[in-house]
């Protein structure tokens, strides 16, 4: 009966609630199979071989293992210092722990960004087809226009880009994330849902010493979506992150 099929669903979530924890119940499909069984489909498979290459079934990585594994030898080193590059190289060079970047060339990612989350491929697609309206390009012009000042400190400049970005309807503060018992603060960040949707790191100047702003900022990241990763094993987090120094605003995306 309908209610039997709906009480076994519930009791294969409840069997596998990590891997099954973001499908809601009703969209478990079950489907009825009645093969017969003789004695020559009883040989077949007691002697049927597969290599390597033709087996029906390949064991696939497990997630939230690795996960886990990565968030557990994350330094709780603050990303300003080891966001530095003679901490961050030697980071890149643990495959375990590595973050997926073409810096250096071997720790670049092997899938496209595009696959890993839709908004991904239609962020490349609106990068190539959106059509500016006024508020984009006023958006873009009094950034231009602020960020080619000189400003006594980092700080500063961050500060009067937060300032912009909320004029313009963008919700971006400062923001602290807290991980591994630390408190991390950023120089700026836009939240959604409990998630960093936009992370903002800012130098003074384009040679500033310190960390390099982008491995700086995806630490961050790190650190944010830590927790969360475990909890949502098939759902990926993406975020924007903005490095700003000097009248440079490259953007970019992470996962």
């Amino acid at each position: 009966t309908d209610d039997d099929v709906d009480t076994l669903k519930e009791l294969i979530k409840l069997k596998y609630p990590t891997t099954l924890r973001n499908v809601d119940v009703c969209n478990l499909l079950l489907w009825k199979c009645l093969f017969p069984v003789d004695e020559n489909l009883r040989e077949t498979l007691n002697t049927v071989r597969f290599d390597a290459n033709e087996a029906p079934l390949a064991t696939l990585p497990n997630l939230l293992r690795d996960r886990q594994q990565f968030n557990a030898d994350l330094p709780e080193t603050a990303p300003s210092t080891l966001g530095q590059h003679t901490n961050f190289s030697n980071l890149q060079e643990n495959d375990a722990q590595k973050i997926v970047w073409s810096r250096p060339p071997h720790a670049d990612a092997t899938i496209p960004v595009t696959l890993y989350h839709p908004i991904f491929r239609q962020f490349i697609d609106d990068c190539k087809t959106h059509e500016p309206i006024d508020e984009d390009n006023k958006l873009v012009r009094e950034i231009t226009l602020a960020m080619s000042k000189f400003f006594p400190n980092k700080k500063a400049r961050t500060a009067e880009l937060l300032e912009i970005l909320k004029d313009n309807g963008i919700p971006a503060t400062t923001a602290t994330i807290y991980s591994k018992g630390h408190s991390f603060p950023t120089d700026g960040a836009v939240e959604s849902k409990n998630s960093l949707i936009m992370i903002i790191e800012g130098e003074l100047e384009i040679g500033s010493t310190g960390a390099e702003p982008y491995a700086q900022a995806i630490l961050y990241y790190a650190h944010s979506a830590g927790k969360k990763s475990e909890e949502h094993v098939n759902f990926n987090f993406p975020c924007l992150i903005i490095t700003v120094f000097g009248q440079t605003l490259p953007p970019s995306l992470v996962a």
